[in-house]
């Protein structure tokens, strides 16, 4: 049985404003959210935003024992202005509708749940074509090839550019994400108990 989420708690939040994130005006906002450790493959994206233009932003939301040490990487590769570390949050739902497109650059995952988030609030995905982490959003979001900047860049590219493409990719994600909803995973559950309660009543008898 897959993990699930509560779709409409992500459908209904509202977008946080550009000051409240300390964001500039026209910005292209980029979103991660996750663990800052090896697993979750943040360098790869902090190259990707170097190969971008400088009016693309990155929040990142999460926190983790290489925090300090990708601060200092964005610092020494110019783009600390260009990068929010902005900690855990309550407020996820909101951050996620504040952003253009969201990612998870992941270096493996067993399922990514972020990535269903990022789907139910009807946003873009762009994801590491990992196990478990594709099964998610292939054919809805785009994926790019593990630990690759250069192609992550483009997809990035591509959905700011496009917008056409990017309300497919985006009606795409927000259908995907009604396959993980929290109820149906709760249904999921209860016909499992109630098929192992019928089988020992049979049992009993």
């Amino acid at each position: 049985i897959e993990n699930g989420v509560d779709i409409e708690r992500f459908q209904r939040a509202a977008p946080l404003t550009l000051d409240a994130l300390g964001l500039k005006p026209n910005s292209v906002i980029l979103l991660m959210i996750a663990r800052m450790e090896d697993q979750k493959d943040h360098i790869t994206l902090f190259k990707a935003l170097q190969l971008l233009p400088e009016n693309f932003e990155l929040l990142l939301v999460g926190e983790g024992s290489k925090e300090n040490e990708y601060k200092a990487y964005c610092k020494s590769k110019g783009i600390a202005d260009r990068v929010k570390f902005l900690g855990p949050r309550q407020d996820v739902p909101s951050i996620i509708k504040t952003a253009d497109i969201c990612i998870l650059s992941s270096n493996w995952e067993g399922f990514g749940l972020v990535a269903v988030e990022y789907m139910a609030a009807g946003k873009p995905v762009i994801a590491s074509d990992v196990a478990g982490l594709n099964k998610v959003v292939e054919d809805a979001g785009l994926l790019f090839e593990r630990g690759d900047q250069e192609q992550l860049k483009e997809l990035i590219l591509r959905l700011s550019s496009d917008r056409e493409f990017y309300n497919s990719v985006s009606e795409k994600c927000r259908q995907r994400a009604s396959s993980y909803s929290v109820f149906r995973m709760y249904e999921a559950y209860l016909n499992v108990y109630e098929s192992l309660l019928n089988q020992e009543k049979v049992a009993s008898t």
